[in-house]
């Protein structure tokens, strides 16, 4: 933790997913091929592509270590979670569209949802909707009509092994989101779990 924090400040903060380097390869690959997106949306930084499990909003920075330590005894119960990238879909709606993502689905039962349950902070929230694991892939500051979009986009599956829960730190500007991992927290199936923390930077 920094020395130039203070109890009052807080960090944005969020459990995600980071796709590995082959995964991200083959998403920059996809976008280039699908080319230029209608005018005022853009294609995020492959780098950038996460899966978000669990946000947990704005946490003070003393708190960090205690979210970190809760990540670490969370993680250890779970294997790494086998993922497949398939299917285009717009949130909120295709019409109304404002995010387009690829979906991702679980190839041994449901962990991703139990996983984001288990790392909510007490008291747990009340769910406003299901839990729907996607890959954000593109953004529009203003909603816009994807459905006819969504028809042409290329087929696409990906097989994608996760292993590891990052604790994410994002930071908002005008036009972008940037995001920096805090630490990682990795799934074993047959050992303990293991967790490298980084020295959280409020730079």
């Amino acid at each position: 933790m920094s020395e130039s924090s203070t109890p009052f400040e807080k960090a944005r903060l969020f459990a995600a997913l980071n796709p590995p380097e082959a995964v991200r390869a083959a998403l920059a690959t996809l976008m280039r091929q699908v080319g230029p997106l209608p005018p005022g949306w853009r294609w995020l930084d492959p780098d950038a592509l996460h899966l978000t499990v669990r946000f947990f909003g704005d946490v003070p920075v003393p708190e960090i270590p205690a979210l970190q330590a809760r990540m670490h005894d969370m993680v250890a119960r779970y294997g790494p979670i086998h993922l497949r990238l398939s299917g285009w879909g717009a949130f909120p709606s295709p019409r109304r569209a404002q995010v387009l993502w690829l979906g991702l689905t679980e190839t041994d039962g449901d962990p991703l949802a139990s996983l984001a349950r288990d790392l909510a902070l007490p008291p747990p929230p009340a769910e406003k909707r299901p839990f729907k694991p996607h890959l954000t892939m593109a953004r529009c500051r203003v909603e816009h009509d994807l459905s006819g979009l969504l028809t042409t986009l290329p087929a696409y599956s990906q097989a994608w092994m996760a292993d590891g829960v990052a604790l994410m730190r994002s930071f908002l500007h005008s036009s972008m989101a940037e995001h920096q991992m805090i630490s990682l927290h990795t799934q074993l199936s047959n050992h303990a779990s293991e967790s490298r923390f980084s020295h959280f930077l409020s730079d």
